[in-house]
């Protein structure tokens, strides 16, 4: 018996009775034998009354015969109990021919599971390849014809398998398909993936109605638009544009998500606080630590490694439920070089994490053996009492065995002009009265390429000629413009630092004694600024660049520590100037105008002045899993080929790479990026000498907070397209399959009705002869 009418008879093995139908036609062909043909006198009136009725006769025994007939096979057919179901998961039609489509989210989201053990501790994504298994049986048992492809968010333009048809050989090979699939290393895509599956219904020829069943943990930010994601669209936006168009399209959500409040602890950012990374001197990173569950946590133990150093572990006290902790953490490296740091949440699992991927962070770092400084003093002298810079240069680079991680060489402004600046990593001018031509217009290029800039004040000072050649009225390098010298009255207050920004990176050292030790060095003389004017020459966007580019506003001047005077002035100020930045101190770099090397807040200030004004590192090779690792390097020093080493090296071979070279400018690029881990960029410079430079691959820091998207807002996002949500598809299915009813009552009163039509038109039949 085929066992296709088990889908629609509760006794199919009945279906044979169905062969009763020909028995009228066989009564029908027999009775014709039973008569003995006699020819009489009275015959041929008969045969020509015959001839006139022959065809209305036939016609009336053949309408008999088909409603025996018909009423003969209803009743076989009730005796199988037929019956109908509601349609399963979604189906446009049961009658016509549908074309299910089966995208599932494979981001690594999906390898959630729950801390408590709930569903068995199966991730997510194993319960979503359950779901796909059940629809595709529900779909078989609706019609086997159906077509069906699976999808994975990842890779949604790459089927993993397409059926013609639901037979078994076909459900036997999505299920090892489903079996063999996991989810990856990267965030979700989802409006990308649907925008291909649109695509899919759009190419077809078949006008056959479609069915796409997204399977997914609905996360808030991949589909909510007020999860910080404005100008993301709704990722159904394509289908719904498809159903407006006359296709048949119906949308079924498939939430195959455990907890109904995920639990994650995750390590979101990892990041220098400091532009560069000196060999033996301690460096400032941040670490950021988001605590994605319903309650506290407590006890958070952070491991650091630094290449192949573990360093003492930290311990954050506590996060609140839905917090973000930041906690800095300080690396000392022994050797120059690239180098990588990497970040780890110690026994997560005990903490109630249930998604382990994002408990750790790397960032590869470049440590240079020092920081190459170069004071220009408008003072020099012999004697270093009298010497301009002999305080600030014994501040950077002590005597003794303690490593600073400063280099520094000390010119005159004469000197300026010849000086290569692209060597050195902060430019100093300490009391300069005016530059040459040359010198400045080499300190402006310095600048705009990234240098950094720190100008202190004095009496050698010419305001005048700052304000004409260093602000040109907001377009050079200097922050505002200067005023006259400022001195503490007689008999007045003494004037000391007052306040700072304290939020600014260059003042986060000086809290509690050592913040009050600052505010009581006192400032003898300043040069004043007009704050108002430095205000009034911010650029606008669209005016001319100091580099003759028309580019985006250049920020601001902003003040980070004011003097004590009744004005307030200020005594540190900065703005960008390219790529670089200048900090302008209004006062001297030694005692000449102040106190402040005699005070124990001058040696910090001066080291922190230097390691934030310093230039910035060059960007380090970074990336979330799925996006391009970029390595700069410069192609006069470096050959272009190259080879990239995977997470998997050794075993995996080494990737031959080409930079792509652009005007001065070179890059590596690597696009495989499928793993997170730590990657390296083999090198060759122009002499033959090997040179290696770390990248790191994290996981996408959205993709960690499990917020979930409840019913009422993914069916308004998906707005007037037709969607089902599910949450049980096993339930649902059960719950279809016992929702079947029986058609048999319905065929029986039709095979009454066929009986006594028939012998009601046999009767009329007869009577007219």
């Amino acid at each position: 018996m085929p066992t296709w009418l088990s889908s629609f008879m509760l006794n199919p093995a009945l279906a044979a009775g169905a062969a009763a139908v020909a028995s009228p036609i066989l009564i029908h062909l027999l009775s014709r034998r039973r008569f003995r043909r006699i020819r009489w006198a009275a015959m041929d009136f008969l045969l020509e009354a015959q001839r006139r009725n022959r065809r209305r006769v036939r016609l009336e025994q053949l309408i008999l015969l088909i409603l025996r007939c018909l009423a003969i096979f209803l009743l076989a057919l009730v005796m199988t109990r037929p019956f109908i179901r509601p349609s399963v998961l979604g189906a446009v039609s049961s009658a016509g021919r549908t074309e299910r489509i089966i995208l599932i989210d494979d981001s690594y989201s999906m390898d959630y599971r729950s801390p408590g053990g709930a569903a068995g501790g199966r991730s997510v994504f194993a319960r979503a390849a359950e779901a796909a298994k059940y629809i595709a049986l529900a779909a078989a048992e609706e019609n086997e014809a159906d077509s069906l492809t699976l999808l994975t968010a990842g890779s949604p333009r790459q089927p993993v398998v397409a059926l013609a048809s639901l037979s078994e050989a076909n459900l036997r090979q999505l299920g090892d398909a489903l079996d063999a699939a996991r989810p990856t290393q990267a965030a979700a895509a989802l409006p990308e993936a649907i925008d291909a599956v649109a695509d899919m219904i759009r190419a077809r020829p078949t006008q056959a109605s479609a069915v796409v069943y997204v399977i997914s943990d609905f996360q808030r930010h991949d589909w909510l638009a007020d999860e910080g994601r404005q100008d993301r669209r709704s990722p159904a936006e394509t289908l719904a544009a498809l159903a407006k168009g006359g296709k048949g399209v119906r949308l079924v959500l498939v939430d195959t998500a455990i907890d109904p409040q995920p639990s994650n602890l995750a390590i979101t950012e990892l990041r220098r606080d400091q532009p560069l990374v000196v060999t033996g001197v301690p460096t400032r990173f941040e670490l950021a630590v988001a605590n994605y569950s319903p309650r506290p946590v407590e006890q958070v133990e952070i491991s650091i490694r630094a290449g192949d150093h573990t360093l003492p572990p930290i311990t954050i006290p506590a996060i609140s439920a839905g917090q973000l902790a930041r906690e800095p953490v300080e690396v000392t490296f022994a050797d120059d070089g690239s180098a990588v740091l990497e970040a780890k949440i110690v026994g997560a699992s005990q903490l109630g994490d249930g998604l382990a991927l994002d408990n750790a962070r790397l960032a590869p770092v470049e440590v240079v053996p020092a920081v190459r400084v170069l004071m220009v003093s408008g003072e020099p002298s012999g004697d270093p009492y009298n010497d301009e810079v002999f305080l600030l240069r014994t501040a950077l680079r002590p005597e003794g065995r303690a490593a600073s991680g400063n280099e520094i060489d000390v010119i005159d402004d004469q000197e300026l002009e010849g000086a290569d600046l692209a060597s050195y990593d902060l430019v100093v001018l300490a009391n300069v009265d005016r530059l040459a031509t040359v010198g400045l217009r080499n300190l402006e290029s310095y600048v705009r390429a990234g240098g950094g800039l720190v100008i202190f004040c004095g009496d050698q000072v010419d305001a005048a000629y700052y304000n004409d050649a260093l602000y040109r009225e907001g377009e050079g390098l200097l922050p505002g413009p200067l005023g006259d010298v400022q001195e503490a009255a007689g008999g007045a207050a003494a004037i000391t630092i007052g306040d700072w920004d304290a939020a600014h990176p260059l003042m986060r050292a000086f809290i509690d004694e050592l913040a009050s030790v600052l505010r009581l060095v006192k400032i003898d003389a300043f040069l004043k600024m007009d704050e108002d004017a430095a205000a009034a020459a911010s650029q606008p966007a669209g005016r001319p660049a100091a580099d003759g580019a028309t580019s985006s506003v250049r920020p601001p001047s902003r003040v980070i520590v004011r003097l004590s005077d009744p004005d307030h002035s200020p005594l540190m100020i900065e703005r960008s100037f390219g790529q670089g930045n200048c900090l302008l101190i209004t006062t001297s770099a030694d005692q000449e105008w102040n106190e402040w090397a005699a005070s124990f807040s001058y040696l910090p200030m001066m080291l922190e002045i230097v390691q934030y004004a310093a230039r910035q590192a060059a960007a380090t090779p970074t990336a979330v899993v799925g996006a391009p690792l970029t390595c700069a390097m410069d192609p006069t020093v470096i050959q272009k080929s190259a080879r990239a080493r995977t997470p998997g090296y050794p075993v995996e071979a080494e990737i031959p790479l080409e930079a792509k070279v652009e005007a001065d400018r070179a890059a590596l690029v690597f696009n495989d990026t499928s793993r997170c881990g730590t990657y390296r960029f083999e090198m060759t410079s122009t002499r033959g000498e090997p040179i290696s430079r770390f990248g790191a691959v994290n996981p996408d820091p959205a993709e960690a907070n499990l917020a979930r998207a409840s019913r009422a807002e993914l069916l308004e996002v998906c707005g007037e397209l037709d969607v089902q949500y599910v949450t049980d598809v096993a339930a649902l299915a059960e719950k279809a399959a016992s929702a079947r009813i029986e058609i048999w009552w319905p065929l029986l009163m039709a095979a009454i009705v066929l009986f006594m039509t028939e012998h009601v038109l046999a009767w009329w039949f007869g009577s007219r002869g």
